[in-house]
């Protein structure tokens, strides 16, 4: 019994290293994932660390200029990405976001210049703050069912790509007619995207 027993604190004690060792290149303060600082270009950030949040609303979580990372992928459990959280990764072209995403905050994919997709989680409820996806090479975007944008006029604001924005016909707050965002009775036109040609 008493090897036994050795052999299993031995056992949990190389797994809880292995595991630090694995997760080292993370900063997360009470949930919080405040940085990144590995050398891979595809991060799939470890679902064992407890992030409920992505950046802490100040600083890109990458480095104020990333030009290495192509993919991210962020866990289940996230729920917020915060301002600036994703911005400035010249590299980025794909980021997996998680069903349990709730709330996307301003300028959080700012100047992802090589970036030209986004699926957004049905799960979405809120799109916060300004110019979410300002300097990005997005050229079309669905929106949630259940999406609010908080402003809506400024949300998409420097988007320069930006050509459609469309919801389906059981979006709660909005209806979308050739890629152009109107309220759901289609009284207020609420953004005409960027690269859209022509008049409305």
């Amino acid at each position: 019994i008493v090897i036994a027993l050795s052999i299993i604190l031995v056992f949990s004690s190389i797994v809880k290293i292995n595991i630090f060792a694995e997760n080292e290149d993370y900063t997360v303060e009470d949930g919080v994932l405040i940085s990144y600082t590995g050398t891979d270009a595809v991060v799939t950030v470890p679902d064992n660390l407890g992030i409920v949040a992505i950046g802490n609303g100040h600083d890109p979580v990458f480095g104020e200029t990333n030009h290495s990372v192509t993919k991210v992928v962020i866990p289940e459990g996230a729920v917020t990405i915060n301002e600036f959280a994703l911005s400035a990764m010249s590299a980025l072209t794909e980021v997996v976001l998680p069903d349990s995403l709730e709330v996307i905050k301003g300028m959080a994919f700012s100047g992802d210049e090589e970036l030209s997709s986004l699926n957004l989680p049905e799960g979405l409820t809120a799109i916060n703050g300004t110019d979410i996806l300002a300097y990005t090479g997005i050229t079309s975007l669905d929106l949630p069912d259940h999406v609010q944008l908080q402003n809506p006029g400024s949300a998409f604001s420097f988007a320069l790509n930006l050509a459609e924005l469309n919801v389906s016909e059981n979006s709660d707050n909005y209806y979308s007619e050739n890629g152009v965002l109107f309220d759901k009775q289609k009284t207020t036109l609420l953004c005409f995207p960027s690269a859209k040609a022509g008049d409305y």
